[in-house]
């Protein structure tokens, strides 16, 4: 418990097993509530995944609902700012959330609601994976309110009351405000030949699964090759022909590589469908898909094999939604293409029945339905070395030879899963299965890292003393499965198996009463070598290590005694006699078989080129933009000045008073001189003095210096006027006046001066 608490990583690892056991969710759950040191990472948990919006429904008020209990029938009140509390808390948790309108648990006015008087934009900010399935229009829109900035994968199953023009309209508003890794549409209705314009924006998606009508049309096969981060494909081939299947590619250049083993260097040869034998036709490969590493196709196998002929790519994991074939020929040639083509690169090999076989598998379970039981020959296949995943489930191809086992441990030594039908049903009436326990010795003999088995077999009583052979033991197999088994002798099976695996954990097979298929004597059996395996396991383990030792004892040789070589003459010395011995010593030894197991842990590591302590964030790339208006006018002070210019009025004289001159008016030669004398009176005129002439006089220039030019020149022909009025009136004693008019705007004429 400590060391959870000290990294947290494996505490959230085991939350999750947790999470997968039955009850699972109810643990965790009381593991938040009991432990204040966990709750935090149960909770992340316990919310990352839902499988409806109605956990999310039940956080706010009861009151707030039609019936408190059944929140989803609806509201009854609209909720508040303080109901959004606890709904905002655990919705930042959520990663995943499923939606299924034909459930009915959910009123579609809630979304309504939701959308109304939630709080902020987004109510699960953090969602990176949403899986809808509906059947109407109406439906479909109601996804929007989930559709988030950090959306990664989008699931969408349409029904057939959805027309291509809502499709288009959802496509382009998920394109719009989504950068999708994961995109998954399927429909029973054609989807839109305009597919890729609508999803031109998404560049980044590693997943894509079309399953519908028109998946295989040149624009969409165009659109699919040129995204360069795609590594998983599924699509949906049904039983369209080999001109369908190549327009599918049109467009896509091709790489001129051929598969190995092929006759044709530039093209591959792929089995015409409708043949009377197997008949190799050449098809160019092409280049597209790059990083494509893992394709799944649904239909038949003829159009299946067509399609994997034309990818280049090197896959790794192909898996097939077949519908049965009735001929052992078109499973050669899927056989042929996977062996030559794939040979180096394929790991995972899994094949599963389509949706239509299923629905006859589940007719056939009735009492009415006809049990059809065909062989699934493996002959064709050829050596694939790095091949470790082989599952095989399908209703009807479902018998297996000991001879089709040993063909598979030939081609796949290197085999670690394999999974041969294991729900298949053997009723009495047809017979036990094909397989016996001769076939899963060649299998232990030749996979020797194979750990997961699952097989029906029948194991029956077996004279055979060569599957005792230390060659058929098996230190990898763990787990074995044995579904509908048939089991004759439960000692002996036992026995066998303690021989075959004597790691195995455990055996599993089908014992519920209620399950077709079902037969009591053989699951009676198959309990009783699961008790009596264990023992017999430990005792075989027993044995091969205390393996007693060998010693060869070597007698001691005798010795002949040799004859004297040499001969004494008399007179001679005594010579001393020297003999020589050998010895063979030859040390004892013994010999002591062990049987060595390794303790391995299992622990599944990411490659992905990732730091430690890196972590995914998602960061919106949009550019925030902030309007601001900003007042460029100048600042104006508004004053009032007083401008009217200072007028100084100054009367001046500028008539200048000719002197007395003599003039001759006359043209004819008459000459006559006029002398005229200006006698000027020095007593002032009494008509240029006094009080109304000075008032005249001051009227005259205010009016000048007021009045306008016009204005001006008409008083000035006024005064000239008058003036002419006072000439034409004699004065006395001869003098002329010299006066003017008080009111004339000019200078004064005064005839005395010079």
């Amino acid at each position: 418990m400590l060391y959870l608490l000290k990294d947290p990583e494996v505490a959230r690892f085991l939350l999750d097993f947790i999470l997968e056991t039955p009850g699972g969710r109810r643990t965790v759950s009381r593991i938040s509530r009991t432990c204040k040191a966990l709750s935090a990472i149960a909770l992340n948990s316990l919310w990352r995944e839902l499988d409806s919006i109605l956990p999310l429904l039940s956080l706010m008020p009861g009151h707030l609902f039609k019936r408190a209990r059944r929140p989803g029938m609806g509201f009854d009140k609209a909720p508040q700012v303080g109901d959004w509390k606890r709904v905002l808390v655990h919705g930042e948790r959520v990663q995943k959330i499923a939606y299924n309108e034909s459930v009915g648990n959910v009123h579609p006015s809630i979304f309504s609601v939701i959308e109304e008087c939630k709080t902020r934009d987004y109510i699960l900010p953090n969602l990176k994976a949403l899986h809808w399935k509906v059947e109407s229009a109406e439906g479909l829109e109601r996804s929007l309110l989930f559709l988030t900035p950090q959306l990664r994968c989008l699931s969408v199953e349409i029904g057939s009351g959805i027309p291509q023009d809502e499709l288009a309209e959802f496509l382009t508003e998920v394109s719009s405000c989504t950068r999708l890794t994961t995109l998954s549409i399927t429909s029973p209705t054609r989807l839109p030949h305009y597919l890729p314009r609508l999803m031109q924006q998404q560049t980044t998606l590693e997943k894509v699964a079309l399953v519908a009508p028109g998946a295989l049309s040149p624009s969409i096969g165009r659109w699919v090759s040129s995204l360069s981060s795609l590594r998983s494909l599924q699509i949906d081939v049904g039983d369209r022909s080999d001109g369908v299947i190549a327009s599918f590619f049109n467009g896509v250049p091709t790489s001129g590589r051929s598969s190995p083993g092929f006759m044709s260097p530039d093209f591959v040869m792929t089995p015409l469908s409708g043949a009377e034998s197997t008949v190799l036709v050449n098809f160019a490969m092409e280049s597209g898909f790059k990083q494509l590493r893992h394709l799944s196709i649904t239909g038949e196998v003829g159009s299946a094999a067509n399609f994997l002929a034309r990818v280049s790519a090197p896959l790794e994991a192909i898996e097939l939604a077949l519908d049965e074939p009735e001929e052992a020929k078109e499973w050669r040639s899927l056989w042929t293409i996977l062996s030559r083509q794939y040979r180096n690169s394929l790991r995972s090999f899994v094949i599963s029945p389509s949706g239509n076989s299923r629905f006859v598998d589940l007719i056939r379970s009735t009492a009415r339905g006809d049990n059809v039981s065909r062989r699934l020959r493996l002959d064709g296949l050829e050596l694939l070395p790095n091949l470790t995943r082989f599952e095989v489930d399908l209703p009807e191809s479902r018998v297996f030879l000991d001879q089709d086992l040993q063909n598979l441990a030939l081609s796949c030594p290197n085999l670690e899963v394999v999974k041969l039908c294991p729900l298949s049903r053997w009723p009495i009436s047809h017979g036990p299965p094909k397989a016996t326990l001769a076939g899963l010795a060649l299998l232990t003999a030749n996979c020797k890292r194979m750990h997961t088995l699952h097989i029906p077999i029948h194991a029956c009583r077996t004279e055979n003393t060569s599957l005792f052979e230390i060659e058929t033991s098996s230190q990898s197999l763990v787990r074995l499965h044995v579904g509908h088994s048939w089991v004759d002798d439960p000692l002996g099976v036992a026995i066998l198996l303690s021989h075959f695996a004597p790691y195995l954990e455990g055996i599993k097979f089908f014992h519920e009463k209620n399950r077709p298929g079902y037969i009591e004597a053989h699951s009676v059996g198959w309990q009783r070598v699961s008790e009596i395996l264990p023992q017999l396991q430990q005792l075989r383990l027993h044995e091969r290590s205390q393996s007693p030792a060998v010693v060869e004892r070597v007698p001691a040789p005798i010795v002949p005694p040799s004859p004297p070589s040499y001969i004494r003459l008399p007179g001679t010395p005594q010579l001393k006699k020297t003999v020589s011995r050998a010895v063979q010593v030859k040390p004892p030894t013994a010999d002591f078989n062990s049987q060595t197991k390794a303790n391995v842990r299992h622990k599944n590591i990411s490659t992905k080129p990732m730091p430690s302590d890196m972590h995914d964030q998602i960061v919106d790339a949009r550019p925030y933009v902030r309007d601001e208006s900003i007042s460029v006018a100048p600042p104006v002070r508004e004053q009032a000045v007083d401008v009217r210019p200072i007028l100084v009025s100054k009367l001046v004289e500028t008539l200048v008073i000719p002197a007395r001159s003599t003039v001759s008016a006359s043209t004819s030669p008459i000459k006559e001189t006029f002398d005229e004398k200006l006698e000027i009176s020095e007593e002032p005129n009494p008509t240029a003095s006094g009080y109304l002439s000075r008032t005249a006089v001051c009227i005259a220039q205010i009016l000048r210096a007021l009045s306008p030019p016009i204005l001006l020149r008409l008083f000035n022909f006024w005064s000239l006027f008058m003036i002419g009025q006072e000439k034409s009136t004699p004065y006395p004693n001869g003098v002329v006046s010299s006066t003017r008019s008080p009111l004339l705007f000019g200078p004064k004429f005064n005839p005395s001066c010079p």
